[in-house]
């Protein structure tokens, strides 16, 4: 049980600036989804809203239907919490909704300019049912939620009154885990799709190009695994220990890095399970990510006695460890099969989404390290 809150804290309407800025995000992971890869801009001399005119099309798939209402639901109800407590209730849901069709209809715009996509007024219409659908269900709950609810009370009591932005990080994190980079755990690797050349040059450098006997680089891949996983979980781990209150006891806080371990492999193992066709073939926990998660379950659990400004530092050096490892090593044989799989699989329309996320992530969450780390440190006592 926790304890009651100051008499002043137990009930007032109050805004949140986690929901602010967890919208901010998904409107951004929304514009990456729908209009993914970005390139191939063309004019086919073609209005860009004359999609709403067009003919219903003959065949709606009703799993694609499904998908788009379900991407619109948190962004409905994303809204909804922004807005609160100076909009509320229906007058929130109206504008949530038409938040969500403005946005949609002028991303189906732009659509009509890319070959990769089709525009088509049933995407949008799908889009504003999971908007309203998703702001109605915010409204039922935006009270409990932010004024008087048990999450509002941990959310307080738990961690920093400045970590709104790097909880919604460490969420996005689990967004950034399905799509199949190099390694299972692996995210980041910019420079190998801008510049492979480069990243071969360097990999050479470090002495991962030899490849040796198959028996050599199987050895030296689930070796390098092992280390992008305990780095990658170390980095994550640490960037969520350093958002936590300094008064939060040893025990909750190896339970809630614990939890977010556990959350890491359910997330990634059940993203495989459903969204890879013959995902059977490479499952997401292999050898070396096995080690790499218990490896990185220990060091967490050293790290919550470390002082905040020790885990800061190691937390930037974990991340950037592993972004360099992911940037240079030499493709996993593997990896393609499962990213054909992704590409021809039931959510070929996610891939844009998951290697977006999966591509961002980690820059940002060094960029935010290095600019937190007042918030990080002795100061947010």
């Amino acid at each position: 049980m926790l304890p009651p809150l100051p008499p002043r804290q137990r009930w007032q309407r109050r805004s949140s600036p986690l929901a602010r800025y967890a919208l901010l995000a998904y409107v951004l992971i929304v514009v990456d989804a729908s209009l993914f890869p970005f390139v191939g801009w063309r004019d086919l001399g073609l209005a860009p809203f004359e999609y709403l005119a067009a003919d219903w099309p003959v065949h709606a798939l009703a799993f694609d239907l499904f998908v788009n209402a379900l991407g619109y639901a948190p962004l409905g109800f994303l809204v909804v919490l922004a807005l609160h407590p100076r909009v509320r209730g229906p007058a929130a849901v109206l504008l949530a909704t038409l938040f969500c069709a403005l946005l949609s209809a002028h991303l189906e715009a732009l659509q009509t300019y890319l070959p990769a996509r089709v525009a088509s007024k049933v995407d949008l219409l799908t889009n504003v049912a999971g908007g309203a659908i998703g702001a109605l269900g915010a409204a039922r709950v935006a009270h409990t939620l932010l004024d008087t609810g048990r999450l509002r009370r941990w959310r307080a009591r738990w961690f920093a009154n400045d970590a709104s932005r790097g909880l919604v990080l460490v969420m996005v994190w689990f967004g950034a885990l399905v799509y199949p980079d190099v390694f299972a755990f692996g995210t980041g690797g910019l420079l190998k799709m801008v510049d492979p050349e480069s990243a071969d040059v360097v990999a050479g450098w470090l002495g991962l190009a030899d490849g040796g006997t198959a028996e050599a680089t199987a050895v030296r891949f689930q070796f390098a695994e092992a280390t992008v996983t305990a780095l990658a979980i170390v980095g994550v781990g640490l960037l969520f220990l350093g958002l936590m209150r300094p008064g939060v006891r040893w025990r909750l806080r190896a339970s809630l890095v614990f939890a977010l371990v556990v959350a890491t492999i359910v997330v990634q193992a059940l993203a495989h399970a459903f969204l890879f066709e013959g995902a059977a073939d490479w499952p997401p926990l292999t050898p070396g990510s096995r080690i790499g998660v218990a490896v990185a379950a220990a060091l967490l659990l050293i790290a919550t006695w470390l002082p905040a400004t020790t885990r800061w530092a190691l937390g930037i050096a974990a991340l950037t460890g592993a972004l360099v490892l992911v940037n240079v090593y030499p493709e996993n044989p593997y990896v393609n099969a499962v990213g054909l799989a992704f590409t021809r699989g039931r959510l070929m329309n996610f891939y844009g989404l998951a290697s977006g996320l999966n591509l961002a992530w980690p820059w940002f969450a060094i960029v935010y390290l290095l600019r937190h780390r007042a918030s990080i440190g002795p100061r947010s006592l």
